[in-house]
């Protein structure tokens, strides 16, 4: 199967929680693993900056249901790459702390421009090669 891997980034609604967070991780780990889509949910407490990975279809089907979400808002997306393999293969959804890196998120968010390649592959890189990955499956309700 062909995977696609899209990488967005969106600006947190005015009311969204650590705990909401975490209720978001959760419930998209259930249907993560019923449609087969991986990825990693990066949250710096003003964006998220998110990877999903899978079927064209449902990919697509997921970010169309992703942009009406009221959570979040301004919606980006800073890649899309089709035919690659799942980078993010072990999880349904993984959770990232990026609050060290807010400022950097919000430049990228706030640019007039889409980032360029290099600079969307590099706070990816960056987020992943963070040692302060969580495991969203043994997250203890906040």
């Amino acid at each position: 199967m062909s995977i696609v891997q899209v990488f967005y980034i969106s600006r947190c609604g005015p009311t969204v929680t650590p705990t909401d967070v975490h209720r978001i991780v959760g419930s998209s780990q259930v249907r993560n693993r019923r449609r087969q889509v991986t990825g990693l949910l990066a949250y710096s407490g003003r964006h998220f900056v998110q990877v999903v990975e899978g079927s064209a279809a449902e990919v697509d089907g997921l970010l169309n249901s992703l942009v009406e979400d009221p959570r979040h808002e301004g919606m980006r997306v800073l890649q899309r790459l089709d035919g690659v393999p799942r980078r993010f293969g072990h999880w349904a959804m993984h959770l990232v702390d990026s609050a060290a890196r807010a400022d950097e998120i919000e430049r990228l968010f706030s640019a007039p421009q889409p980032p360029d390649e290099a600079d969307a592959r590099n706070l990816l890189d960056a987020l992943t090669a963070d040692v302060s990955w969580q495991r969203a499956d043994d997250l203890a309700p906040c």
